[in-house]
């Protein structure tokens, strides 16, 4: 099954652009409401060498990983999944990927294996969970017009994926830690914090949506797996500050991170950021951008990225 989209940027294939207003996670951008919870545990990173060239036996690259990630977001929203369905499907698809690959072919397999990773996660991380059928649509690309037969084999496809996945996995979804997790526990700090109070509604609207943008982001770089879902969340807290204009030193105390443990992670996002806004002007959004351009959603994906050469802001974001 051939990869839809058009390669334009080192990184990630330019899907259509879908409708954010299926995606029920992002109705309420305010701050959440202070839980006073302890940080999450941390998790160990996946492995992130199962798609170097020497290693990989699949023939996926990571381009066809960030094109299938970006069709996970698309897919997500129409199923009206929420966040953390997503976030944990991307971490299920990333482990079995990584132990399994000699399921050959496996490339023809990725979008129906991308599929089923979010029917296995919604699973998990929700109380009501869409037919099976609304996934069988999508096993194929985002085409819902298929005959009732072609919907009835990816129906099987998807039962003996789920089987594959969670054997692989053994079982063992909860040892999963998301970016996410981390995400909404610095906005419950940041809600009790003195920085809250200083910003405006609209302000913590704004900073709330970013974040959970550069954090949704991330799930498209392969480059990010090493990183432990703690700092990745981290960053994207301090580079929201940056594109909004805010304080960085208190995101920065919040995060209880050093500018120089931050450094490298904050030139991933900008130049993330920099293609994703690219692809936007060349009027080939990513699905993940398409879904941050929403009103909804503060509109933050039509923010600019950053100017300034890096060489010149490494010493003071």
């Amino acid at each position: 099954m051939p990869l839809n989209g058009q390669v334009v940027f080192p990184g990630v294939a330019v899907q259509p652009r879908v409708d954010a207003s299926r995606d029920q996670s992002h109705h309420q951008p305010a701050c959440p409401r202070p839980a006073h919870l302890p940080a999450p545990q941390d998790a160990s990173p996946c492995p992130s060498s199962y798609l170097h060239p020497g290693q990989s036996s699949t023939g996926i690259t990571p381009v066809h990983r960030a094109t299938v990630v970006d069709n996970m977001i698309a897919a997500a929203a129409r199923l009206g999944l929420n966040n953390d369905s997503l976030f944990t499907a991307v971490a299920v698809l990333d482990r079995f990927l990584a132990v399994k690959p000699v399921l050959l072919p496996l490339l023809p397999l990725l979008q129906p294996t991308a599929i089923a990773c979010l029917w296995v996660a919604s699973k998990y991380e929700q109380l009501v969970v869409p037919p099976v059928l609304h996934y069988a649509t999508l096993v194929h690309g985002s085409d819902n017009s298929l005959a009732s037969n072609s919907v009835h084999l990816s129906k099987q496809l998807l039962v003996e994926l789920e089987a594959e996945i969670l054997a692989a996995l053994d079982f063992r979804l909860a040892a999963i830690v998301t970016v996410k997790s981390f995400k909404g526990w610095l906005m419950q700090q940041l809600h009790t914090s003195k920085a809250a109070a200083a910003m405006s509604r609209r302000q913590l609207d704004q900073l709330y949506c970013m974040t959970s943008y550069l954090t949704e982001v991330s799930l498209l770089e392969y480059r990010l797996l090493p990183s432990k879902p703690s700092q990745v969340a981290s960053a994207a807290f301090v580079y929201a500050h940056v594109l909004l204009g805010l304080q960085v030193g208190s995101a920065l105390q919040l995060t209880n991170s050093t500018l120089p443990e931050l450094t490298a992670l904050l030139e991933v996002f900008c130049a993330l950021h920099s293609t994703l806004s690219a692809a936007l002007h060349l009027g080939r959004p990513y699905n993940v951008t398409a879904k941050y351009r929403n009103p909804v959603v503060c509109g933050v994906a039509n923010i600019p990225p950053m100017t300034i050469p890096a060489e010149q802001r490494v010493g003071g974001w």
